[in-house]
């Protein structure tokens, strides 16, 4: 994957960025940001254990999808379980 140069007039300052990070952790709920980071950590681990390389940015298409697929399988053995043991 091809990563573009942003132009000149659409980067930001390293204050300007500063200054957008403040606001973005002042504004977003401390429990979602741990929530986040966690999804980030089962990420990263998943990645790791899969592909024995650490995450990218931006990650490759191919691994996005080979996750999706993962955890489509995985939840659905979950769901399965649980109906089994509904059934017992």
């Amino acid at each position: 994957m091809t990563t573009l140069a942003l132009p000149a007039y659409a980067q930001l300052s390293d204050a300007d960025e500063a200054a957008l990070t403040n606001l973005f952790r002042r504004g977003t709920p401390p429990n979602t940001l741990r929530a986040w980071e966690r999804d980030l950590a089962y990420i990263a681990a998943w990645k790791m254990a899969a592909f024995g390389q650490p995450l990218a940015w931006p990650e490759d298409e191919k691994v996005a999808l080979r996750f999706i697929s993962t955890m489509r399988r995985t939840s659905r053995a979950r769901l399965d379980r649980r109906r089994m043991w509904r059934l017992s």
